[in-house]
């Protein structure tokens, strides 16, 4: 790979993504499509992370130009998906989703972000439906997996949305050294701030990574955090993190 090449650009910024430097990643960034404008995966990596970094319309731009060059990329439809989650509109972002299964059939995130619509419209049965497609897509032990989500199933026909996440709290502590980001998500859900905030503090501490990058890079994405955007620890904790804006809010 030539050094000053787009891939090479493109994975010097995954890199630097993955270790929290998000300036000198967008710099890559922007130096990989100087050195390659028709770099399909230059433009999705950039629109990737200006989105998730909260750019929105920047990133959407990035993306819509990924697209020019590969209509039938399955990510792409995803990231363009993520740019109305963000808003949250999700009517929107599951019409993107669901076109990323049309080019990918198997693609498990675009079923894991299905899911994540349904269940922020309080539609659990059909989160927990999506989320076991994404596990399968994954390559899970399908019978071990059936198990795992018809418990939550069977928690929330029993005790509703608080089963569904007493139950997730019941699966995620059966992994103390890893999940620390979930665990946090699990203990907002059933209001306990100063819960949340450990595993939140625990999951940065330890460079806790997810798929492409940190865990803690969807504080941004992700609506569990949206009852503290102005609570003053959110706020402090997510420049900690590397958003640095004065709220950890969209632009």
């Amino acid at each position: 790979m030539a050094p000053n090449s787009a891939a090479a650009y493109t994975a010097r910024s995954i890199l630097q993504w993955s270790e929290g430097q998000y300036d000198d990643a967008l710099n890559s960034c922007e130096r990989a499509i100087q050195a390659n404008r028709n770099y399909e995966f230059g433009h999705t990596h950039y629109g990737y992370l200006l989105t998730t970094l909260g750019h929105l319309e920047k990133g959407r731009q990035q993306l819509l130009k990924a697209q020019e060059l590969e209509r039938q990329k399955a990510v792409v439809q995803q990231l363009l998906g993520h740019y109305y989650y963000m808003q949250r509109d999700y009517t929107n972002a599951l019409e993107l989703y669901r076109n990323a299964l049309r080019f990918k059939s198997n693609r498990a995130q675009a079923h894991y972000f299905i899911g994540r619509v349904y269940q922020a419209w309080g539609q659990y049965l059909e989160a927990t439906d999506e989320f076991e497609n994404a596990e399968n897509a994954r390559g899970a032990d399908p019978a071990q997996t059936k198990r795992s989500f018809d418990r939550l199933r069977d928690a929330f026909l029993k005790g509703h949305k608080t089963g569904y996440w007493l139950e997730q709290a019941n699966q995620t502590q059966s992994k103390p050294v890893s999940e620390y980001y979930w665990k946090a998500v699990v203990q907002v859900q059933l209001g306990d701030t100063n819960g949340a905030f450990f595993w939140l503090n625990k999951s940065l501490l330890t460079h806790e990574m997810a798929d492409w990058g940190r865990e803690t890079d969807g504080l941004l994405f992700d609506e569990y955090w949206d009852s503290l955007r102005d609570d003053p620890s959110f706020i402090e904790f997510a420049k900690r993190a590397g958003f640095r804006g004065t709220r950890a809010r969209l632009d």
